[in-house]
């Protein structure tokens, strides 16, 4: 597929992919010739650059494992058109995370993927942008206003998914809970009018983006050439900026309507920080459905797939339920604590807008290196959470973990290290934490309670695929999974 993408592009863009080639071909010399001068040490695999490349596309999560293991604590990795500074230390997740955002830059970072998908200027914007989300959906009214509506989308989801396996059929997991929570985030998020008149439509853009952001072609070609996937990202980011200029010029003519409404562009269109800036909010609930969708489907998901691979758990959580709220259960806590920590993604990025130095406990590097400029700086909550120093059989899932010891996430954090971050930490943790939480518990409480969970037909718990890491945010399950929900009796 990518072979014949690059054959359309070298067809119809042969002078600008020559030219852009010979750029991405200069600056890698240039940038190794740089990275030798800095002692950094610089991975290699198979053909210069392409090597890299082609293993980090096939396996992220086994590359950098293998990298750190020979190279240590910090390490750069040479791609086509740029390099990657991974850190590899609890150390170093806490000068990553604590960095602030005009030295090493999420807002840059996001817009290394995402850039496409929103319109010019918005990441300019986006502390105002992140600080009035902070605010906005941290609310008790505004969280207990979401518990109602997760946990009604999650009823009605669950009746029609017993509908569905009543004659024996079963539903797609993954596929099933991802729209459950798109219809939550637009409820909750964008309001009652985007989710009666554009739901579906905001689905199939999600969709479309997905399917498109995470091409290759963004990696080795320059932001201006037209390739496939960048003209589909076009394409589905000025729908999305159609529909929020129409519904946001609906809203004008009744203001009164929705004046007390809950949800978070109401909020937005009061928030002084924001009321002006009302162009970039279809860019701003774009990157809203990224960061929330993946992650709280992957959290939903798998814990649902954890209880039905073992029906001890899943009795457990219902007695559980069965006595005290989801909001004060120790065991769905733990469940969720434990999914946030075993099916964590496997980079987070920034942009370095200044150099940075570093202590390190290199033997290879000096004691002291800085992070350049204009580099891109990453750090794995995968491999944190998966290190066998840092945590007991770390490749098995245990939420019993938290239960034995119920500081274990301010323990782990402790010391100057940070070994557990699902949500960050320091001035870069997800502003969204509260609500992703709440959601995640809310519908997998409201399932558990409703229903009897049961392996589809062709599926079980020695068929199931490996994680799928080609999403921005937590990995989803290769190839999804079958199961069948039926009306529990209580």
């Amino acid at each position: 597929m990518l072979a014949h993408e690059v054959q359309l592009i070298a067809v119809n863009n042969a002078g600008s992919l020559a030219a852009s080639l010979l750029t991405v071909f200069l600056a890698g010399v240039a940038l190794r010739y740089f990275l030798r001068l800095e002692k950094i040490p610089s991975v290699t695999v198979g053909l210069p650059i392409l090597g890299n490349l082609q293993k980090y596309s096939l396996d992220p999560v086994g590359f950098i494992s293998t990298a750190t293991s020979s190279h240590g604590e910090c390490f750069t990795v040479p791609m086509l058109f740029g390099k990657t500074i991974w850190l590899r230390s609890p150390q170093l997740n806490k000068e990553y995370l604590e960095t602030r955002e005009d030295v090493w830059s999420f807002g840059d970072g996001m817009g290394l993927f995402l850039n496409k998908i929103v319109i010019p200027g918005y990441f300019d914007q986006l502390r105002s942008m992140v600080g009035s989300l902070s605010r906005g959906i941290s609310r008790k009214a505004t969280l207990d206003y979401y518990a109602q509506v997760a946990e009604e989308e999650a009823v009605k989801s669950v009746d029609a998914w017993a509908r569905t396996t009543a004659d024996k059929d079963s539903v797609a997991l993954f596929e099933e809970v991802s729209f459950l929570v798109h219809k939550i985030i637009v409820r909750c998020l964008m309001g009652q009018d985007f989710y009666d008149h554009h739901v579906e439509e905001l689905y199939d853009l999600l969709h479309t983006m997905e399917a498109n952001v995470g091409s290759i072609l963004h990696t080795i070609l320059p932001a201006w050439v037209p390739h496939g996937p960048a003209r589909r990202l076009w394409a589905s980011r000025d729908r999305v900026q159609e529909i929020f200029q129409h519904r946001l010029q609906e809203r004008e003519k009744s203001p009164e309507q929705w004046k007390n409404s809950l949800d978070y562009i109401t909020y937005t269109l009061q928030d002084p920080a924001t009321a002006h800036l009302s162009r970039f909010y279809g860019a701003h609930h774009t990157l809203l459905m990224f960061a929330a969708h993946t992650s709280t489907v992957a959290s939903i998901s798998w814990t649902l797939l954890e209880l039905l691979k073992s029906p001890e758990r899943l009795q457990r959580l219902r007695d559980d339920l069965a006595t005290t709220s989801l909001e004060k259960s120790p065991f769905l806590d733990a469940l969720v604590k434990e999914t946030g920590r075993h099916y964590s993604g496997n980079s987070d990025v920034r942009w370095a807008r200044k150099p940075k130095t570093l202590r390190t406990d290199v033997a290879s590097i000096p004691s002291e290196i800085t992070i350049p400029k204009g580099t891109i700086v990453s750090i794995s909550p995968y491999l944190t959470h998966h290190d066998p120093t840092a945590w007991e059989t770390p490749d098995t899932y245990l939420p019993e973990r938290w239960l034995d010891n119920a500081d274990l996430a301010k323990k782990m954090n402790e010391g100057g290290q940070l070994r557990y971050i699902p949500f960050g930490a320091g001035s870069h943790r997800c502003p969204g934490e509260k609500m992703a939480i709440l959601v995640s518990k809310t519908v997998v409480s409201t399932i558990v309670n409703r229903c009897e969970i049961a392996w589809g037909e062709g599926s079980s718990a020695e068929m199931l695929g490996g994680l799928d890491f080609s999403k921005v945010g937590s990995p989803w399950l290769k190839g999804d999974v079958q199961v069948r929900f039926g009306r529990r009796s209580r």
